[in-house]
């Protein structure tokens, strides 16, 4: 109990050394209310600059999105198109790629029985290099991956294909 009593006493008064530490005086509190407020100004004036810093950003932004806009609208008056002719033909292309990459997946003897196929798209590639639009980097560069990809198709085609059968009885050449 003693011991018990001795460390309640020992709190108690750390407690009331603790509160006054706590304590400020006038001048105390006058001088850290100086000191936010001094502090609450500059963060405001910090934050009105970076705000005209955004604003201006903003507006160099917007400068720059409407030079963009001229270049694409020139881009497309010299290559005599609109948006959704240059969306078509990209279009066309993807379609083109895809029916590539399907011939691709199959096998050479079957490949080589859809040889007809490839060469009506190589024709057709040919035919859209013609067109103005492919002129547009990334038309450009699309192209140039269906010639890579058309490539390799003819290397494949070009590649003897020998099939094993074993004659069966009853089969005859017709």
């Amino acid at each position: 109990i003693g011991g018990l009593a001795l460390a309640l006493l020992v709190s108690a008064s750390e407690n009331a050394a603790a509160q006054e530490d706590e304590k400020i005086t006038r001048e105390g509190y006058v001088a850290q209310m100086a000191d936010l407020t001094s502090r609450e100004a500059t963060a405001k004036d910090q934050i009105e600059t970076l705000n005209a810093e955004i604003e201006a950003l903003e507006a160099q932004l917007a400068q720059l999105n409407r030079i963009n806009a001229d270049l694409n609208a020139q881009i497309l008056t010299s290559i005599s198109a609109t948006n959704a002719q240059v969306k078509a033909f990209g279009e066309e292309l993807e379609s083109i790629v895809s029916q590539l990459e399907g011939l691709m997946a199959l096998a050479p003897e079957v490949l080589i029985q859809r040889r007809g196929e490839v060469d009506n798209l190589a024709v057709r590639v040919e035919e859209l290099k013609s067109n103005k639009i492919s002129a547009l980097p990334e038309m450009s560069a699309r192209l140039a991956d269906i010639d890579k990809m058309i490539s390799d198709i003819s290397v494949r085609i070009a590649q003897p294909v020998t099939i094993d059968y074993t004659v069966a009885k009853g089969d005859n050449l017709w």
